[in-house]
């Protein structure tokens, strides 16, 4: 890093934010509301205190290595990111973005964040990529077992759903595939995650309680190359992702 708060430190921030997936506008040295944001958006995904400062620690995680070559990412991936650190609003309000999801995915009625929105979530995140959304009940994880087509094995970018309370409760969970922890567990970008958009690791094996039902892809894409735990990158996941 350079000299704190010089064009050049800037420059290299940005810089580096770009290259763990996080826009912050031009890349110019100029610090301004884009570069304040993707700072705050990285902070979060690395599980510190999302406000636009840069102390040891974010230095510290800012000069690390990506987890991932994200140009290898499919585009819906890149558009997930975006949204890192988004959180609920707490109290009555409500978060616009996380409304907006509902309309996206055909489920209007729901007008808050507090209303289970992984689902919400992943069809705002397809629709703003281009890519077709369920037609109707998305707002439930488990529907999205019928989306697209079926992978045997994750893979980066495949949307995976997850059974909870028993394989025939019918709750669940919907996220996109990142990666794999250092632990071995699927890595996965999901909303509702903490109440807010996260990366969070699960484990892939099923239990009594909670398990992986599904991976799919969208339709009329040619099925990724790389397929399965052993070919997804290792990532350092840090957000505790509890699923609210």
């Amino acid at each position: 890093m350079r000299i704190v708060g010089s064009e050049a430190y800037w420059g290299e921030v940005q810089k580096r934010l770009v290259e763990h997936g996080f826009d912050p506008g031009p890349i110019d040295g100029a610090r301004g509301d884009m570069t304040d944001g993707a700072l705050i958006r990285f902070k979060a995904s690395r599980n510190l205190r999302p406000r636009a400062y840069i102390g040891p620690a974010t230095e510290e995680a800012l000069m690390a290595e990506p987890d991932a070559t994200l140009g290898d990412e499919p585009h819906w991936l890149t558009v997930a990111r975006r949204y890192l650190g988004l959180r609920e609003v707490p109290g009555a309000r409500d978060h616009p973005q996380i409304v907006s999801w509902w309309s996206d995915i055909n489920a209007g009625w729901f007008d808050d964040d507090e209303t289970p929105w992984c689902g919400a979530f992943v069809g705002g995140v397809l629709a703003e990529a281009g890519l077709p959304v369920l037609v109707s009940d998305g707002a439930r994880a488990r529907a999205w077992e019928d989306w697209g087509q079926g992978l045997d094995v994750p893979a980066v970018g495949a949307i995976v759903t997850f059974f909870r309370g028993g394989l025939e409760a019918g709750s669940g969970h919907v996220a996109f595939v990142v990666g794999r922890s250092r632990a071995g567990r699927v890595a996965c970008l999901g909303g509702n995650q903490d109440d807010a958009v996260t990366i969070a690791e699960y484990d892939e094996r099923r239990a009594s309680s909670w398990g992986v039902t599904s991976y799919r892809w969208p339709e009329n894409h040619p099925l990724p190359e790389n397929q399965g735990m052993e070919a997804l990158p290792v990532m350092s996941v840090t957000s505790g992702g509890r699923v609210t």
